[in-house]
Parts: C-alpha cells; sequence; structure tokens
C-alpha cells in the first residue's frame, strides 16, 4: 500500500507540473513556479476544484486516407471541466485557495489532453484519469476503436489529426478547447502512442507515460527512451 501511494503521489505531481506548461506558452516558468508553490495548499490526489461534464460526441468516422482499412469507426469521449455551482462546494476542501485565485474551470481555450488507451483497453476503464483530469482545469479527450482489431502505430498514428479536426468543428465545444498545443498522456501501449506523437506531432507539447515498456527499442520506430524501464516518463518542450 506505502509503494502505491508513493507512486500515486508520483505520477500526480509529474502530470500536473507538466500539463501546467500548456496553459500558457508564454509564462511556463510562472506556471511551473505558481505550481510548486501551491502544491502544498491543494491535495492533488483527490478531485480538484471543478465539476465534470461527459460531452456526448457522435461516431467520428475516419476516412480511407488515413489507413484505417475495414475499421473506420472512431468513438470519442470528451470530459470537460466546468465551474461548480455557489451552492455546491468543491470536492476536494483543500483545493479552496488554488480555486479561489483561478478561472481554470471555465477558461476558454481550455488546455487539451488526449489520453490514449493500453493494448486493447476501453477509454471507460481510464475514466477516473480523465474525470481527474477534468477537475482541474483539462478538458481530457479518449477514444475508442472496434474490439479486438488491432491497429498498427503508424496507421494510428494517422488518426489524431482527424480527431482534432472533428473536434475543432464540432457545434456544441466550438472554440472551447486549445487544440493548438495539446498534452498526450497514456497508460501501457497508450503511452507508447503519447511518446511517437510527441515525436513527430507539432501539436503535441507535452506528454505523461504511465507504465509504458521501454525495453523493446526496436518497437519504438526510433524514439530512443532509455535502457531502463520507467514508472513514469516526463518530457516538456
Amino acid at each position: 500500500m506505502l509503494c502505491y501511494a508513493y507512486w500515486f503521489n508520483i505520477v500526480v505531481h509529474a502530470l500536473l507540473a507538466t500539463l501546467l506548461m500548456l496553459r500558457s506558452p508564454s509564462s511556463a516558468a510562472a506556471a511551473a513556479t505558481s505550481y510548486f508553490n501551491s502544491q502544498h495548499t491543494a491535495d492533488y490526489s483527490r478531485l480538484g476544484p471543478c465539476n465534470v461534464e461527459d460531452q456526448p460526441l457522435e461516431t467520428l468516422l475516419l476516412p480511407e486516407a488515413s489507413g484505417c482499412g475495414s475499421y473506420c469507426r472512431l468513438s470519442p469521449r470528451l470530459h470537460l471541466p466546468v465551474s461548480p455551482n455557489s451552492s455546491t462546494s468543491s470536492s476536494n476542501p483543500s483545493s479552496s485557495a488554488v480555486q479561489a485565485s483561478s478561472t481554470r474551470c471555465s477558461a476558454a481555450p481550455l488546455p487539451t489532453v488526449v489520453f490514449f488507451s493500453g493494448f486493447q483497453l476501453r477509454s471507460a476503464y481510464y475514466t477516473p484519469y480523465a474525470r481527474w483530469l477534468a477537475s482541474w482545469g483539462y478538458a481530457c479527450v479518449q477514444y475508442d476503436l472496434a474490439l479486438f482489431h488491432i491497429v498498427p502505430d503508424e496507421v494510428e498514428l494517422g488518426y489524431l489529426p482527424y480527431l482534432l479536426d472533428y473536434l475543432q468543428h464540432h457545434p456544441s465545444i466550438k472554440g472551447r478547447l486549445n487544440l493548438n498545443r495539446i498534452g498526450a498522456a497514456g497508460h501501457s501501449r497508450g503511452g507508447k502512442l503519447a511518446a511517437l506523437h510527441l515525436a513527430g506531432t507539432q501539436h503535441c507539447a507535452a506528454r505523461v507515460l504511465c507504465g509504458t515498456p521501454h525495453h523493446a527499442a526496436e518497437s519504438w520506430h526510433g524514439v530512443h527512451c532509455g535502457r531502463w524501464p520507467a514508472r513514469v516518463a516526463v518530457h516538456v518542450t
């Protein structure tokens, strides 16, 4: 239990410190300083000051140019932060100091994180992570593909531009998301996809990897991740 709590705190603080860089490229240092100054007044292991809204989205039909073959249905999910009602107290009492000095719940466009699921795992498995991110002011995007269908890495990497374009022009969320500077996060194979996106996608500004295999260097298509496996790897550009 102590080991779990130790690694959970590492993941939580690494994720918040990294993703704060997405909020304002021109003041990344100030954001990081603000984070480290506030981490003792806010309990980031719990939900943040924002309420969370699950935005219903229609299935995205990928074009043939994406290389999707016979499995071209992508089912996106979106979790959004919303300002709590004045009569509703925050789900995290220790976050009151952060809530009082921040408009993170209603800021637009919202810093956006795409969370990639592990191998053959559905996005619902990671709903607690997505809702936790949204509770701290980040829009979190997930998606599902056809069950039991294995998509090669180089093919699935091409899906992100279509997903971002879909979100950019969706009438119910148009203008609410900052899709020019996104964060990529993922678990296991999803962490690998996040790293590959950081290496090859201009929109991707930060990544957080959880439980991602680093030992099979040949499977990374030239992305060097070091010799030893790591529970968390963080890279900020």
